[in-house]
């Protein structure tokens, strides 16, 4: 039930903070203005850029849990995968729900600063 209900919270915090933005006319976030390639990069460089990417590798997504559960469900063992999947699940909801209160607080922040000016 945690999962699910996680689901739809998370989604409707992304459409708050999508709408709340389309308000404010924000747009889109834009990347890098200078793409380097890889291959250009120094030894350094490269570190540092796997350092900051690194942590997309642990992110766990919804086909995550289906495939997990599915094959647990063939091995026979739901409940080696049932809590650590809810744990992922609890981590991957508050991480979400930071960044989406410090968006908010962001575009409050910038309305203010607009009210004042």
């Amino acid at each position: 039930m945690f999962i699910g209900t996680s689901f739809l919270a998370r989604g409707y915090m992304y459409w708050v903070v999508a709408y709340f933005k389309q308000q404010k006319q924000t747009g889109a976030e834009k990347g890098p203005d200078v793409v380097k390639l890889f291959g250009d990069l120094a030894f350094g460089e490269r570190m540092a850029f796997y350092l900051k990417s690194t942590w997309m590798i642990v992110q766990v997504g919804e086909s995550d849990v289906f495939f997990f559960v599915g094959l647990f469900l063939l091995l026979g063992k739901v409940e080696l995968v049932t809590f650590p999947i809810a744990g992922a699940m609890a981590l991957w909801f508050i991480a979400l729900f930071v960044v989406r209160v410090m968006a908010m607080a962001a575009l409050d922040g910038d309305a203010k600063e607009e009210k004042e000016a």
